[in-house]
């Protein structure tokens, strides 16, 4: 049986793989996302760093949750653990976050033996009361 625990997630506008297995992540939010109005609509990818066990392969889900804990999106991948007992990524395509309000979105992930985990929380916002982490 593989089981795999994210560690943490990055959003991000793309991430690209180079030769060599070297991965770049394009536009990183680090806080949230500061959006004019809503409603309003953002096409992003969930980069995870994972840390697997066992062997094998599994399914891995990722799925976005709104303020309210109403599901937003939610996306299934095939996965295989390449060095069980070490970390590596796990790439989301097109996390499309429907915003309907400011608030905080929940992040979650699961492998099909595994229940939903929150992995981070995610601000989105349309004022300018953002704190920064510099």
């Amino acid at each position: 049986m593989i089981s795999a625990t994210p560690l943490y997630c990055i959003v991000c506008d793309d991430a690209r793989i180079e030769i060599g297995g070297k991965e770049i992540l394009i536009g990183i939010y680090t806080v949230g996302l500061k959006i004019n109005s809503v409603p309003f609509t953002a096409n992003t990818c969930l980069w995870f760093i994972v840390r697997w066990a066992g062997e094998g392969a599994t399914t891995v889900s990722a799925r976005i949750l709104g303020p309210r804990g109403n599901q937003l999106w939610t996306q299934s991948g095939a996965a295989r653990a390449v060095l069980p007992g070490l970390e590596s990524s796990y790439l989301f395509r097109n996390a499309l976050f429907a915003v309907e309000e400011e608030g905080t979105y929940e992040i979650q992930w699961r492998t099909t033996e595994q229940e939903w985990v929150s992995v981070r929380k995610f601000p989105i916002f349309t004022s300018d009361q953002a704190v920064t982490a510099r």
